[in-house]
């Protein structure tokens, strides 16, 4: 067995199951914090060919989510997020399918952007779409943006993160969707969990090395939230999803983020 150190909170971590689509990475599980990583990252190249296995098998056997949120999930984001109104300019980081966005203009947002370097634009009125960074005007700024099931993607969660900080207003704020590491499932299930096995998932984060990544990032208030989502279940599965959101054990991590201005 390799012992190693978490990436977050430095505690000893444990190497653990690979995921079955990529037998030749390893996953590291914090014995602390919970995070999971890989023991050796894939490069960029290696992930894009990585996205292409997942994105197939998804779509032959339904184990990765192939698809976007949907608009009745993004609006009940927004709310949680953002309460009854969302003011001022908005950018979603990873658009998908631009579901998240069309919400936002439901919510009266008059001013979104959608930076998307992956996925297919979207032609969709009101909605400004960007493939790179280089394609926003150097003083644009956002009061808030968003990252929905996003950061677990990346290969440099540190390097993004700050770059983002530096694309708010004074005042502006970060939200986050992410798995969480320290959900029941991954508690019992360890690195066998189902987001562990996807693996496009390059850092899984617990809400203890969520919070640590950001501040590393240069955000000095980090706030988890436990309001209810609204997933796109039947009413009886939706009542328990709220009581394990409200518990801190749900699948998911929703935390906003900002910098005191």
């Amino acid at each position: 067995m390799t012992f190693i150190k978490c990436k977050w909170c430095n505690s000893d971590a444990v190497n653990g199951a690979q995921p079955d689509l990529e037998k030749e990475l390893t996953r590291w599980l914090c014995t602390g914090c919970g995070a999971m990583g890989y023991i050796k990252d894939p490069t960029a190249e290696e992930l894009v060919q990585i996205y292409k296995k997942a994105w197939k098998d998804s779509n032959n056997i339904g184990r990765f989510a192939a698809g976007s949120t949907s608009k009745r999930m993004a609006s009940s984001l927004i709310s949680v997020f953002c309460g009854s109104t969302v003011r001022g300019s908005c950018l979603e980081y990873g658009g998908g399918h631009g579901k998240f966005a069309e919400a936002l203009l439901e919510h009266e947002v008059d001013d979104v952007f959608v930076f998307e370097p992956f996925g297919l634009r979207q032609n969709i009125v009101g909605i400004s779409w960007l493939s790179s960074w280089g394609k926003l005007p150097l003083d644009k700024k956002f009061d808030w943006i968003f990252m929905v099931e996003v950061i677990e993607h990346l290969l440099d969660p540190l390097g993004e993160l700050s770059r983002i900080r530096r694309r708010l207003t004074p005042g502006g704020k970060l939200a986050i969707t992410t798995p969480n590491a320290r959900g029941w499932r991954p508690i019992k299930e360890g690195t066998n969990w189902r987001e562990a096995q996807n693996p496009t998932h390059i850092n899984l984060f617990s809400p203890l090395a969520l919070e640590k990544c950001l501040r590393r990032s240069g955000f000095n208030q980090v706030q988890r939230l436990y309001k209810p989502v609204c997933y796109d279940r039947k009413k009886l599965s939706n009542f328990g999803l709220a009581i394990m959101q409200m518990l801190g054990i749900d699948g998911g991590i929703r935390v906003v983020a900002h910098q005191d201005t």
